[in-house]
Parts: C-alpha cells; structure tokens; sequence
C-alpha cells in the first residue's frame, strides 16, 4: 500500500551515507518514483476530503531519466537537439503521471455529489514559463475534469490579439468551483466559450 512505501522509505531519511572508494551510484529515477508516490498521495488526501487545494512542483535529480543536467538548464534550450530531448523525458514523464492522477480520480466514486471524483476536481497542469525565454505569453496549459467542457485546444488572445492573463482561466476554475468572485489577481475577466458540462 501507499502507506508501506512510506514507511520503508523513512529509515533512510537520516542515515548517513556509508564510506567506501566506489564512485557514488547513479540515483536511478528517484524523480519517477518519488513523482508517483505524491500522485498517489494526492488522490489520497482529495479521496478522504484531507484537503482540496493541492499544489504540486516536480522536481528532477541530475540522473533521473538517465540524464545527466539539470531540468533548470535543459528549460533554456535554445531549440538544441539534446536539451530539447531531455525536456521532452521529463516533462512526457509528468504528463504521464498528470494522466495517472486522472485515472485514480475517475475509479474513485463521489458518494456525495456523484458521479467521480474527477467529475468534481479541476486539474490544471502547465508550466510558468512558455518556451525557455521566461516569457509569460502564450503559456502551455491544460485543464482537465471540474465538470467544464473538455476536448478541445484553444487559444486566448482576446479580439485585438492582446494577452490574457493566465489569471482569467484561474478565475474560471474558482467560479466553476463556486466562489462568487469577479477578479483575481490580475484576472480582466473569466474566460469565454469554457462552459462547464450541463
């Protein structure tokens, strides 16, 4: 269970790391493991109404992935071959578990509003950073359950071609939630054609 791969983790916590003349071994995909422990934990704490408002940032080790850099520098790849690959393992392996979030919150049934408890959790994956510039503009971003409308790719320039914050789909998410708000933070306003599923 979750429970067990906690706690056969936790002795090495504070253990000291034993002397020896052999180089230090790669760490492995401590990354994928530790990324899929907190997914599950997370279904956990929204199954049992332990919280329901998760932030999640994925870390990477140098190694993880067999790779050898770190996520930082592989952000600002200048469209480099290699750089771009390295994202391309990382970032698929956080999609990958992005999906497995998905997939535990649809087996879970909502005894209280019914349906799933996807039906009734708002996802939102993406990155604060467009393409390595530390640009904001035209952020990758993606929503997924929370009852709106899915299925479809869709781009927010507003009818001059002007930006739309990010902020404006975070305000959609609190509204479709029920909060009774108009702005937030930098918000203009909540973002048309994303209606929530009859």
């Amino acid at each position: 269970t979750l429970e067990k791969k906690i706690v056969q983790q936790e002795p090495w916590i504070n253990r000291p790391k034993p002397k020896t003349d052999i180089p230090e071994p790669n760490p492995g995909n401590g990354t994928a493991e530790q990324l899929k422990a907190t997914i599950e934990i997370i279904a956990l704490a929204l199954q049992t109404d332990s919280t329901r408002a998760i932030t999640l940032s994925s870390g990477f080790a140098n190694g993880d992935f067999g790779l050898n850099g770190g996520y930082h520098g592989f952000s600002h790849h200048g469209e480099r071959p290699d750089p771009v690959a390295a994202l391309k393992k990382i970032e698929g392996y956080q999609i990958q578990m992005m999906s497995y979030l998905i997939d535990l919150l649809k087996a879970q049934e909502d005894s209280i509003n019914g349906g799933t408890l996807f039906d009734h959790t708002s996802i939102l994956y993406g990155c604060g950073m467009a393409a390595g510039t530390h640009q904001t503009k035209n952020l990758p971003l993606v929503l997924a359950g929370g009852g709106f409308k899915h299925g479809e790719h869709k781009v927010y320039p507003d009818h001059d071609s002007n930006r739309v914050p990010a902020a404006n789909l975070l305000l959609s998410i609190l509204q479709n939630s029920g909060l009774e708000i108009d702005r937030f933070g930098s918000s203009t306003g909540a973002l048309s054609d994303l209606e929530s599923k009859a």
